[in-house]
């Protein structure tokens, strides 16, 4: 059923992916000559997770304890936009450097686990640094005259950057953390991400754009290349910064 369900979102995900590349050829050709060229810095905190994409024939109730066992994790993204404003519509680019990932619930330590001394607990953050390459087609509706409604559909290309599991274990009142690189030798170097959002864009000054975003991503292809149970990672948080004209 878990692979029944992905197949069909995939194939969704790629209709939406060719709607979205007419779109960006349609902007192009009808605004390019009569936009606005801005450039600006952006931040993404947000939360991150993944959802479980079965591979083989997998033990439910093994893939219902790893459901049980793993969750969210606060994260964050920075990066640089290029954005083309028209009237109605707009399109964004840029570089953006993302940490991404989940991380296990707290588990109790045992007795053969290489922990310092005094650790009762301890839960695992598993972290996975990419650049992405955002392509997205924004469409405006104007509330007065510095205030506007944005509605953004896009994709991102990713490269992955490299993998990490930081463990942190619980003494009493303090923490100790440990990391231990996880190498890119079990996951994607490419990846491409479904995204979509809706905020607000204020006019600071003749020239300046301050712009809040609230934004959801998806991750197409699963994170690791071998492994019974996969992953897709996902996030949604608030994108925020500032645009210049140029």
């Amino acid at each position: 059923m878990h692979n029944t369900m992905y197949e069909a979102f995939w194939l969704s995900s790629k209709a939406v992916m060719k709607s979205l590349t007419y779109l960006f050829l349609l902007f192009a050709f009808s605004a390019g000559a009569q936009s606005s060229f801005y450039y600006g810095v952006e931040l993404f905190p947000n939360v991150t997770h993944r959802r479980l994409v079965a591979q083989s024939v997998f033990n439910e109730d093994q893939y219902q304890a790893l459901e049980a066992m793993e969750q969210a994790r606060f994260a964050y993204g920075a990066g640089i936009v290029f954005n083309w404003q028209g009237q109605k519509a707009g399109f964004l680019t840029g570089i953006r450097a993302s940490d991404l990932g989940y991380q296990t619930i707290k588990l109790a330590v045992e007795a053969d686990d290489p922990a310092p001394q005094g650790a009762t607990q301890k839960f695992d953050s598993y972290r996975h640094y990419y650049l992405e390459f955002p392509a997205e087609l924004q469409f405006f509706q104007q509330v007065n005259e510095k205030n506007r409604f944005l509605m953004m559909m896009g994709l991102a290309f990713s490269y992955n950057l490299g993998n990490a599991r930081r463990t942190t274990y619980l003494l009493g009142d303090t923490r100790e953390t440990q990391s231990t690189n996880l190498g890119k030798d079990n996951f994607g170097n490419f990846n491409t991400g479904f995204q979509a959002g809706m905020g607000w864009e204020r006019q600071l000054g003749q020239s300046t754009l301050l712009f809040v975003q609230p934004t959801f991503q998806f991750w197409m292809k699963t994170l690791y290349i071998e492994t019974e149970i996969n992953r897709n990672l996902y996030t949604i948080g608030v994108r925020a910064g500032v645009k210049f004209a140029s």
